[in-house]
């Protein structure tokens, strides 16, 4: 709790004492916490120190720390997430960025989208970039969709199915 309380003011403070929690529950949700507030101010400060810790709450703290980033300074979140190797992090930080930013260019945020490992991450993170491309220009998202390997047949179907339009 002291950590908590301490990472509303001062989150490199409780950052620093991370390491004397015992509780791997408490330590996990800690990380989170901290991560979430130091990234409020400082999101690429946050960022290289969560990747440094070992916890199990890697991918949702990171969706935190990405959602400040990319309200801040999305060219920024993107060079982050460009320079880390595959995994659970890069693909909590590339999913959180493009549900964040809408006004990425649809061809380089469904290129984004691919690189997402877990398959399941990667098929919504399509699905919705596909979604929003149709409708900027239908055409050429359904061009997409019809020809992609990246997403199965099942997905492929429900955005054609919901074309442009919201609410379908």
């Amino acid at each position: 709790e002291v950590i908590e309380v301490l990472a509303n003011t001062d989150p490199v403070a409780a950052a620093a004492r991370i390491s004397t929690l015992s509780d791997v529950g408490e330590r996990d949700r800690a990380i989170e916490r901290v991560a979430g507030e130091w990234s409020q101010e400082d999101p690429a400060g946050a960022a290289e120190w969560l990747i440094a810790q070992d916890t199990s709450e890697g991918e949702d703290a990171m969706r935190r720390v990405m959602g400040n980033w990319v309200a801040q300074d999305s060219a920024g979140a993107l060079s982050f997430i460009e320079g880390q190797p595959a995994g659970e992090i890069r693909d909590g930080a590339a999913q959180t960025y493009l549900w964040m930013n809408r006004d990425r260019e649809p061809t380089e945020a469904i290129n984004l989208a691919e690189t997402i490992t877990d398959d399941g991450s990667r098929m919504r993170s399509i699905g919705m970039t596909a979604r929003r491309w149709m409708e900027q220009d239908e055409a050429a998202a359904r061009a997409y969709v019809e020809s992609s390997t990246s997403i199965d047949d099942s997905i492929k179907n429900r955005i054609l199915e919901g074309g442009g339009r919201r609410g379908r």
